[in-house]
């Protein structure tokens, strides 16, 4: 089968999993083309993690090449081309300056029509509900292929634009949680057929350090884009119980992000700014390797003020292929990952006091750690395993290819 990949940027630190799927998908014999909405972040990522030959990319679009894609897509057929006008503006859920921008999507999205029905690519598969769905949604209209996407919780959750007509147009949509496909009803009439396909981790890229104790002072590390949604402010507040307690620490936080003066704030305001190192974006071996050494991985999610949260952090997933313990919260499909006690530690969400309790829970009890630590990998490799996901979607696909021949 030929399938077409559309995300963001292929390149990106945080959308390491669509690599890998991608490369899943390659091993198993499925013929993977690449269509990227942005150029590559070649500041961030100077080793992209699949093979990005053949790679197009939607912008910068030129009035030329843009004009030529719709003068050939338009006369080549009529009737698709006005569908995949009208799919812009039917719906009732998106005002008119987002039906605007949906309509600006399709144009751009005729210059790759022609392309996608030369390579005869016989599916199209999107990650994220955003920008990389709509031009997923229009090249199907344009095409006539069938497109699936695969929702992360951006989009779903928040900034909506064409969300249930992109419900109602996709042939399937592949959902990392139960709580995502749970939650699809909610904000969308039409629900297509549905599979559960975890982002998976390629579990050779990881060397699992089975944890017996944590050390003194305990390592605490933190991985992510230092946002709202994150919940990093309720870590800073347990790393200050750690001091009321006696336990000497050193936290390192690992990402990009606007909260990052605010924390640094917060933390010289705790009288611990020392203690906590912020290093900035890292490439994902230097991440691994301080996965492979801390004490434990705390990632306290929250739902944030915009309706923004997460979905199943991938970076939970990398520190427990580790043998990291892990500390979260009861939010979105978090639990599915993270089952108290058995794989990890969660917490409710916005609860500073039963994360600093949980971080010495586990500086003192070293069966609980070795348990967690050992717990996490094997939930980890069996369930969020890139074979077993990328098994999945190739199914998937062929499912949806299956009905539309009957």
């Amino acid at each position: 089968m030929k399938v077409l990949y559309i995300s963001t940027n292929f390149t990106a630190l945080s959308h390491t999993f669509i690599t890998r799927e991608i490369n899943g998908l390659r091993d198993i014999g499925v013929d993977v083309k690449l269509l990227s909405v942005r150029n590559p972040d070649t500041s961030a990522a100077t080793k992209p993690e699949c093979d990005l030959s053949g790679c197009k990319f939607v912008y910068p679009a030129s009035f030329f090449p843009v004009l030529g894609g719709v003068i050939s897509t338009f006369f080549r057929s009529p009737s698709r081309f006005i569908t995949a006008a009208k799919t812009a503006f039917v719906n009732n859920e998106d005002s008119f300056k987002q039906k605007l921008k949906l309509f600006y999507q399709m144009l751009i999205a005729c210059r790759f029509a022609g392309w996608i029905i030369n390579e005869d690519v016989q599916h199209i598969h999107s990650h994220f509900a955003g920008s990389p769905t709509s031009f997923s949604m229009f090249l199907s209209a344009l095409t006539g292929c069938p497109f699936t996407f695969t929702d992360h919780g951006a989009g779903v959750f928040h900034d909506r634009i064409g969300l249930k007509t992109k419900f109602r147009r996709a042939s399937g949509v592949s959902s990392i949680s139960e709580f995502n496909t749970q939650f699809y009803p909610q904000v969308a009439d039409t629900v297509p057929t549905t599979k559960i396909v975890r982002c998976g981790l390629r579990m050779s890229d990881f060397t699992f350090n089975h944890r017996q104790k944590c050390n003194t002072p305990l390592h605490i590390l933190a991985v992510s884009r230092i946002v709202p949604k994150k919940g990093f402010t309720y870590l800073f507040d347990g790393l200050a119980y750690l001091d009321e307690e006696g336990i000497d620490w050193n936290c390192t936080m690992v990402g990009e992000g606007p909260l990052i003066p605010e924390l640094q704030e917060k933390a010289k305001s705790l009288g611990f700014a020392d203690k906590v190192t912020f290093t900035g974006p890292l490439q994902q071996g230097e991440i691994r390797k301080l996965m492979l050494v801390s004490d434990m991985f705390v990632l306290p999610c929250v739902l944030a003020p915009d309706g923004d949260m997460d979905g199943i952090p991938v970076t939970l997933m990398e520190a427990m292929a580790c043998g990291c313990p892990v500390i979260s919260t009861e939010l979105s499909g978090v639990p599915e990952l993270v089952i108290n006690d058995k794989t990890g530690l969660l917490l409710k969400p916005e609860d500073g006091l039963a994360v600093g309790k949980a971080m010495a829970q586990l500086a003192v009890d070293s069966e609980l750690t070795a348990k967690i630590s050992k717990g996490g990998y094997d939930w980890v490799n069996d369930e969020f395993n890139i074979k077993k996901s990328a098994r999945r979607i190739s199914e998937f696909f062929a499912e949806i290819a299956s009905k539309r021949k009957n």
